[in-house]
């Protein structure tokens, strides 16, 4: 999987770290649409895998800095 930064918008507590300067990493959960909503908001239960897949991959690789 391909990673990018850049920057964003939101109210997440990435926002806290992000606006210091801190590179920040957020956006790790399974993608979706109309968060928040009250009827529409939508998780795709496809991107579980992939993203697990990222989450571990992150993980086993900075508790290898340390």
């Amino acid at each position: 999987m391909k990673i990018n930064g850049e920057r964003k918008g939101g109210g997440s507590d990435a926002a806290y770290t992000s606006t210091e300067g801190v590179p920040t990493v957020d956006g790790m959960g399974p993608l979706g649409e109309f968060s928040h909503s009250e009827t529409d908001e939508y998780i795709d239960l496809k991107t579980f895998p992939k993203r697990t897949a990222l989450l571990a991959s992150t993980i086993e690789r900075l508790s290898k800095l340390g």
